[in-house]
């Protein structure tokens, strides 16, 4: 779980207006603020991969590709009369969104299609459970994917339409071609992790070969 601050609780405002002048991102939870640790090189490796190959397939698509500085906000409607909706920010690794009020100059997106997270020992645990219960609450989310970075394999959570918030997962490994449903993406899982070097000391110096 990311490290709390110890500070007074923030309004919306005051929260969007500190994060506008922090050099350390934080994530918002009702008022309170949560620290956003670093990550590791290949870290950003996968993140960056998983960017360049959305830019590429979104190009001529009414879509947009962002990355971890971008933040998503979710909004929690209030189970009781006259309690006020609580609202969450939160920082993906990556996303992607087709709504035409999240393309223009938002400072948070509010209708993402597809979210991505890129696990770590820190957050992991957080990715998996809290983080992607508050995903679910927004409806225009379809996709949600969680990215290994010490094996190649990535999880894709994709919603079924025909029922109420239910989930199918799909694996994809190594000598797979990783799809995403909502926007009919493909790509070799190879690709989302070139360059990364593991632990064990193997290195992707390349892109797989196309014949």
């Amino acid at each position: 779980m990311l490290a709390r601050q110890a500070n007074p609780l923030l309004t919306e405002a005051e929260y969007l207006e500190q994060e506008e002048h922090s050099e350390i991102r934080h994530e918002y939870h009702q008022g309170e603020l949560y620290m956003m640790a670093g990550g590791s090189a290949n870290h950003a490796r996968i993140a960056a991969n998983f960017l360049m190959e959305f830019l590429i397939f979104l190009k001529d698509r009414p879509c947009g590709a962002l990355g971890s500085d971008m933040r998503v906000k979710i909004e929690i409607p209030p189970k009781r009369p006259l309690k006020s909706a609580s609202a969450h920010y939160v920082y993906p690794d990556f996303s992607v969104t087709c709504d035409p009020a999240d393309l223009g100059n938002a400072n948070a997106l509010t209708g993402p299609k597809v979210i991505g997270e890129v696990l770590s020992p820190s957050t992991a645990a957080y990715d998996q459970t809290h983080k992607f219960e508050l995903y679910k609450q927004l409806p225009s989310l379809e996709d949600y994917l969680l990215v290994s970075q010490t094996q190649k394999l990535v999880q894709v959570f994709h919603r079924l339409p025909s029922k109420i918030n239910t989930w199918e997962v799909t694996y994809f490994y190594e000598q797979d071609v990783l799809r995403i449903p909502s926007l009919d993406f493909t790509c070799p899982v190879e690709r989302i992790y070139h360059k990364v070097v593991f632990e064990q000391g193997i290195e992707m110096v390349g892109f797989p070969s196309e014949s």
